[in-house]
Parts: structure tokens; C-alpha cells; sequence
């Protein structure tokens, strides 16, 4: 999020928009926009509780060879490991932003 240490080799339109402060603002209301939105910490969870929920039945009780998970406890790490990223990238947009 942060592209102070960008530079204007690496990715140059990205460097050259981030360093004008019209711009740089744009980007940095578009992100809280997105926080505060869509992938709110609280609204998210509960988006993946409620899809989970439907596929749950199917995805814990997949045959063996037909699926990625080993176990049925994989999906539900999954669905952790989907929650704590939502609650860390909130984290990371308000370090950002302070």
C-alpha cells in the first residue's frame, strides 16, 4: 500500500502518480473507500461465513483423488486463514493511513 520506497525505475507510472499529491490523496480515499466498504473487517467474515456455510457439506466430504484438501480440517483452516487476513489487511490500511 505504502509506495514510498518505490522507485521510478522499478515501476514508473506507479512512482511518477504516487509521488503527486493530488493523486497520491485519490489513492489513499480509494483505500479507505475499500476498507470501510466492501472488505470491512466485520462485513467480510461474515460474507465467508455465509458462503462457507453453503459449501461446507460438500467441500468437508469431497472423495479422496477428486480434491486439494487432505482433510476436512483443511477447509476450515482455510476459511480461518481467509478471516485473519481480512482482520490483518484492516491492520495494515490503518498503519498505513495514520
Amino acid at each position: 500500500m505504502n509506495f514510498s520506497g518505490l522507485t521510478a525505475t522499478e515501476w514508473p507510472l506507479i512512482g511518477y502518480l504516487y509521488n503527486d499529491e493530488v493523486y497520491s490523496a485519490i489513492y489513499d480515499n480509494y483505500v479507505q473507500e475499500t476498507i470501510d466498504g466492501p472488505f470491512e473487517t466485520s462485513y467480510i467474515q461474515s460474507v465467508y461465513a455465509t458462503y462457507s456455510s453453503l459449501i461446507e457439506p460438500y467441500a468437508t466430504s469431497e472423495v479422496s483423488g477428486y480434491t486439494f484438501l487432505n482433510s476436512s480440517s483443511d477447509f476450515y483452516q482455510a476459511i480461518s486463514t481467509l478471516n485473519q487476513h481480512a482482520t490483518s489487511r484492516a491492520t495494515a490500511v490503518g498503519n498505513y493511513l495514520d
